[in-house]
């Protein structure tokens, strides 16, 4: 029986739910279902580069991101697509993050809201990019709930990366629902994923494959479930654990990275699918290459974007 638990988003009891997710395969074939990248197998993923394209053929991104106090997340997210190799960036944050982010991505285009959200801003910047993100550093503010109601509401045939606080106010609101019939990857850790289907954070960490797999055939997106080892599951397609990075990686903007750079992928064209499971793997061996020179204790998230050019000369060879 379904029921509705303290996150208002519709799901079985923990129990009863984990006893039918465990029917949908045997444990054989779920085994056979996740199998990982390596360096000889995730060069097939990788979009080629067109020689005679330009900045509009690798696609425009839009990154909502950043708050008051909170552009970090924003910059991290807007430099990670771009040196995932998408073509156009702009982020749309607050007016108060304008300088830092300007400073920090110049390449980026910006648009702010302050205060208020201005909502044809909004709707033309969305109409502008050709995928987007929404979440780094968000916050959980009104604002910040309009703008992932109104991207939900507004957004049609375009792809959408959901992460961080659009994941928590997703569960907040009970906007799950929202979801269907769009192309959507979300991105949770496990704290999040605890809130967006009401169960106890270490009944996730033992059972990651079970509860990828069922939001994501309940919900029809995909799923990048966040942990040691992260577990990407679509509709239709296997489900892949990705055993690339380091303890190194759990650090502050790690995951934001990771978002920034599975919309650059996508912004190329890439299937959210594929983007999800190439992107954790590359976001893992860059964090691998930044602790091999920084070491796992002293890698900031801003080592690993610095050595996704180390990634992408292992696919070229």
């Amino acid at each position: 029986m379904e029921v509705k638990v303290k996150s208002n988003i519709k799901v079985k009891r923990s129990t009863q739910a984990l006893e039918e997710i465990r029917t949908i395969k045997s444990r054989e074939e779920q085994l056979q279902r996740r199998p990982a990248l390596t360096d000889r197998t995730f060069g097939r993923l990788v979009p080629k580069r067109r020689e005679n394209g330009n900045k509009g053929t690798f696609g425009k991104v839009l990154v909502i991101a950043g708050s008051r106090n909170m552009a970090g997340a924003a910059i991290l997210s807007a430099r990670a697509a771009l040196a995932a190799g998408c073509g156009m960036v702009m982020v749309f944050t607050d007016e108060c993050n304008r300088t830092i982010i300007q400073t920090a991505v110049p390449e980026a285009l910006l648009a702010t809201y302050d205060g208020e959200i201005d909502e044809e801003v909004a709707y033309n910047a969305l109409d502008w990019a050709s995928c987007i993100l929404i979440g780094p550093g968000l916050s959980m503010s009104d604002e910040a709930k309009r703008l992932v109601d109104i991207t939900l509401e507004e957004t049609v045939n375009k792809p959408i990366v959901l992460d961080a606080d659009a994941l928590n106010i997703l569960s907040e609101e009970a906007n799950a629902m929202k979801l269907a019939g769009k192309s959507v990857v979300i991105t949770p850790h496990v704290g999040e994923m605890a809130r967006l289907v009401g169960m106890p954070i270490s009944e996730i960490q033992t059972h990651m494959t079970e509860t990828a797999e069922a939001f994501s055939t309940h919900h029809g997106v995909t799923v990048v479930l966040k942990d040691a080892v992260s577990v990407i599951a679509s509709p239709r397609r296997k489900t892949y654990e990705n055993h690339s990075g380091n303890s190194g990686m759990a650090t502050a903007g790690s995951g934001d990275v990771l978002a920034g750079l599975i919309i650059g992928l996508i912004a190329q064209g890439v299937k959210n699918a594929d983007a999800a499971i190439l992107g954790a793997y590359i976001h893992g061996r860059a964090g691998d290459f930044a602790a091999e020179e920084k070491t796992a204790y002293a890698m900031t998230a801003s080592d690993i974007i610095a050595h996704f050019p180390d990634v992408f000369r292992l696919a070229e060879k």
